[in-house]
């Protein structure tokens, strides 16, 4: 319980196990002397709504001093209570949060070197997920999506399904089709399609894809997307070619005939 400047009236055994005083030896202090420098601001804040309201404040988190000297977070929340006789003061109401913040920091880490790997790699990372409602979400594409088709990440997390407009319309349905497919089955895709970029330019990407369902319930798809363009367009060459060579031997004047070792016929054209 504090005074309108901070002095503590009253603590509850309770620190000793928070910050391993005893009451008796915060008694008469300033609540701010145990606050980090860095957190005053936000305490200030905090304060002056405190003591314009009546209500319970919205909670707040501040790093206090341990006896060791090492930093604790609490999470607090103010009631204003000086105009109650009985009080005649703030009280202030905390609980120890320090492993929730240090799993919240090495959470952020990793989703940092994470970004870091997947902006780093030639290729597309994404996950999908899926709701009750049958809607699909974006909730994480890499940036390589830039260098895919020109379109920042937010923009497809923000609409996934514009999505589909970046896919060549002969592949559209082929390209729904696997994806209702990965959601049902829960398996393991690889697929080939075109991409039409910005700039209209159209790119062969191959799409490897892994569904799974989560204990909560939830289905997710994890992929990575690789532009495959100069393999695609050769193998587009490759086949135009023999298209073409089929025709020049079904219309040339002239037999055309191939045999293997073992007599076997392997082309006989209309001619021959």
């Amino acid at each position: 319980i504090l005074d309108i400047d901070t002095t503590i009236n009253y603590c509850s055994p309770a620190i000793f196990r928070t910050l391993g005083y005893m009451p008796e030896d915060v008694m008469g202090s300033k609540f701010i002397s145990f606050i980090h420098p860095e957190d005053l601001p936000i305490f200030q804040d905090f304060l002056t709504q405190s003591v314009d309201a009546l209500s319970v404040s919205t909670p707040i988190v501040m790093r206090h001093r341990h006896i060791s000297g090492n930093w604790i977070y609490l999470e607090s929340v103010c009631c204003n209570l000086l105009q109650d006789t009985n009080v005649q003061g703030l009280v202030i109401n905390s609980r120890d949060i320090t492993e929730r913040k240090r799993t919240e920091t090495a959470l952020q880490d990793s989703e940092l070197r994470l970004a870091a790997i997947a902006s780093s790699m030639p290729a597309t990372l994404y996950r999908l997920s899926i709701n009750s409602d049958g809607k699909i979400a974006i909730p994480f594409i890499s940036d390589g999506l830039i260098d895919l088709v020109g379109i920042s990440p937010r923009y497809v997390i923000s609409s996934p399904y514009q999505l589909l407009d970046l896919v060549h319309p002969e592949d559209v349905d082929q390209f729904k089709a696997l994806i209702r497919a990965g959601f049902d089955k829960l398996a393991t895709f690889r697929h080939e399609f075109r991409v039409i970029t910005v700039s209209g330019e159209v790119k062969w990407v191959q799409n490897i894809t892994r569904y799974y369902r989560t204990e909560s319930d939830t289905i997710f798809a994890d992929g990575v997307c690789i532009d495959i363009s100069e393999r695609g367009e050769a193998e587009s060459s490759l086949q135009r070619t023999n298209e073409l060579l089929r025709a020049v031997i079904k219309a040339v004047p002239v037999a055309i005939d191939i045999v293997s070792p073992e007599g076997k016929v392997l082309l006989w054209n209309a001619a021959a």
